[in-house]
């Protein structure tokens, strides 16, 4: 990683402009962009498999079905689970759901949710 902060200087001026903004969407929904983006979530669901992992179908006895229950992945997938939040609670539903929080839906980066 480089030490220079010119390029993160740079996009953050970018950033809090209007047409700043309007340009680094557009370059975000470029493929450029996009593939970036799904490199991000890629690296991380990678991160959520290996900690998933199992060696065999010889693991899983009685004791582990029992016991096993949802790790919290979130940690893991942090890119992610923004993305699918925000897709989630959307203004009109932010506004509806008075009573219901986004982060009930449950843990976004189980490997039960994506595997």
């Amino acid at each position: 990683m480089e030490s220079s902060q010119k390029m993160e200087n740079i996009l953050d001026a970018f950033h809090k402009t209007y047409r700043g903004c309007r340009k680094l969407r557009a370059w975000l929904q470029s493929p450029c962009g996009l593939d970036i983006m799904c490199d991000i979530v890629t690296e991380e669901m990678d991160a959520v498999q290996k900690s998933e992992y199992l060696s065999g179908v010889s693991t899983i006895m009685p004791k582990f079905i029992r016991t096993w229950s949802i790790s919290d992945n979130s940690s893991q997938v942090p890119y992610l689970t923004q993305v699918l939040l925000t897709a989630a609670q959307t203004p009109v539903v932010k506004e509806k759901n008075k009573k219901k929080k986004s982060e009930a839906v449950g843990d976004l980066g189980s490997s039960k949710f994506w595997l």
